[in-house]
C-alpha cells in the first residue's frame, strides 16, 4: 500500500486515532500531502534507505507507513500552520529551536517519538531487547 494521503486519512479515521480531529483540522489536502512528503523524506534520511510500504497490518513491524503519518501530523502541528484556517502562526518549539528568521528548521524539529516508536520499538523503550550479564 502506498504511503499517501488516502492511507493517512484511513489511519487518522475517528474510530482509529484519537488525534483524528487535529489531522482533519488541516483542511487543505495539499498541505497534508506535502506534510506526508516531507515526513517521508525525513524518515528516508534517518534510515538511509527508501521506506518499506509493504507492512500494512497491525501485526507487521516496523510500520514505516504509520511512522510517516505520525511524523506528518507532528510537522503540521509544530510547523508554520497553526490550524486549517491559517489564522495564527504556532511555534511550539520555542525560540531556542528557531533559526535567525525565527522559523524552526526541519532539522531542529526532528523526528517525533511516535514515529520513532513505529520504526524502532516493537515492545517498549528497549525495543524488546533484554540484556543480561554473565554466563
Amino acid at each position: 500500500m502506498a504511503i499517501d494521503l488516502a492511507g493517512a486519512d484511513a489511519y487518522f479515521a475517528a474510530d482509529n486515532h484519537f488525534m483524528s480531529e487535529v489531522w482533519l483540522q488541516f483542511t487543505e489536502d495539499d498541505h497534508r500531502t506535502a506534510a506526508i512528503a516531507s515526513a517521508r523524506r525525513q524518515l528516508i534520511r534517518l534510515l538511509a534507505r527508501d521506506l518499506d510500504d509493504t507492512t500494512t497490518t497491525d501485526t507487521d513491524f516496523p510500520r514505516e507507513d504509520v511512522a510517516t503519518y505520525e511524523q506528518a501530523l507532528f510537522l503540521l502541528r509544530n510547523g508554520f500552520i497553526a490550524n486549517g484556517d491559517f489564522t495564527t502562526p504556532k511555534w511550539t518549539l520555542g525560540d531556542r529551536d528557531a533559526d535567525d528568521d525565527g522559523i524552526p528548521s526541519p532539522e531542529k524539529i526532528g523526528i517525533c517519538n511516535e514515529a520513532k516508536g513505529w520504526i524502532f520499538e516493537r515492545s517498549g523503550p528497549t525495543g524488546g531487547v533484554i540484556s543480561s550479564r554473565g554466563a
